[in-house]
């Protein structure tokens, strides 16, 4: 993913940029569509990472920026009990966990784990 800057300039600046957006927009679909069409079940997920902490079904994940750390402030994603965390790590290239560490932020997720009948009362 690419760092998107607000829009500024003058008219013909900003239709430019515009244009530069709706062309990635565009791509970004054409990609969506040739995966889907290949592979209709993408391995998610793929991002590095590492279990620092883990209770029952629950697990904390680090996810190691390549580039080294480059923010003190860590960004920490705690996800829906019921949802899927992987939608914020989809395939390389379309995951905002792996876009967050590339910009060199010490990222986690907290995954609770499948939800089961066991977990109703939580």
């Amino acid at each position: 993913m690419k760092k998107i800057e607000l829009l500024h300039g003058s008219p013909e600046e900003v239709g430019s940029q515009l244009q530069k957006n709706m062309e990635r927009l565009m791509e970004s679909t054409r990609r969506w569509a040739q995966i889907l069409a290949y592979d209709p079940q993408p391995q998610t997920g793929m991002t590095p990472k590492d279990i620092v902490w883990r209770k029952n079904k629950a697990r904390l994940y680090r996810y190691i920026a390549p580039e080294g750390i480059q923010y003190q402030t860590p960004i920490l994603f705690i996800y829906a009990l019921i949802n899927k965390p992987y939608i914020l790590d989809l395939i390389p290239g379309m995951s905002l966990i792996e876009h967050m560490v590339n910009q060199g932020f010490d990222v986690y997720l907290l995954d609770w784990g499948e939800f089961q009948w066991e977990d109703r009362h939580l």
